[in-house]
């Protein structure tokens, strides 16, 4: 998971806000996950949620994504010389902040969907909670 194209290839460093402006309510479904911490999530540890929940849910609900990796973080090869610049891009991350909806899921059965959703807080580097609406 990566942006298509960018302006840049690569990005100054980051700040994580403690308090999010948008995304902190449900809009598109009924359930949700909700982050208790603010930290970087790469795009491979929000793959393998997406998949965790999509198994999960079996085709009897509809997942939302809210968040995407947009950012690129940068690494140098260990044992290299200081100099020549700034790293090529070695993974790509979004900011998540304390109270911001990740995963939306739009489903009839609570169980089935806190079932779902409960599963994924394992993957993920930060405390989450379930929310309805």
């Amino acid at each position: 998971m990566k942006p298509r194209s960018r302006k840049f290839s690569k990005h100054h460093r980051y700040q994580i806000k403690l308090t999010p402006k948008y995304k902190n309510h449900l809009i598109y479904g009924n359930y949700g996950l909700m982050s208790n911490q603010s930290c970087l999530i790469t795009s491979t540890q929000l793959s393998a949620a997406i998949m965790t929940i999509k198994r999960s849910l079996k085709r009897k609900g509809t997942l939302l994504t809210r968040v995407f990796p947009h950012i690129p973080v940068t690494a140098k090869p260990n044992e290299t010389r200081m100099g020549k610049g700034k790293g090529s891009v070695n993974e790509w991350v979004t900011r998540v902040q304390n109270g911001s909806i990740l995963f939306e899921l739009r489903s009839e059965s609570p169980l089935l969907a806190k079932t779902a959703l409960m599963s994924v807080c394992k993957k993920l580097p930060f405390k989450t909670t379930f929310v309805s609406r």
